[in-house]
Parts: C-alpha cells; structure tokens; sequence
C-alpha cells in the first residue's frame, strides 16, 4: 500500500499548479482504485 500513496503523493507534486486539479486528481485516483479491483 505504501507504494499507491507514493503515486498519489507523486501525483500531487505534479498538479499543484491549480487548486482545481485536486478534484481532478481525487477523481483519476478512485478511477485508478477500482481499475486495480478488477
């Protein structure tokens, strides 16, 4: 589990250029959780 906050943590850094992403970004990583379900 460690390794999915690096990604979420990495992904962060990416998209603090507008505070909007945020949503985007809360978005793309429960799209990303459910693809990792399956």
């Amino acid at each position: 589990m460690s390794s999915h906050s690096d990604v979420f943590r990495n992904v962060i850094t990416k998209t603090t250029t507008k505070p909007n992403n945020d949503l985007n970004l809360f978005k793309e990583n429960a799209r990303r959780m459910n693809e990792n379900k399956k």
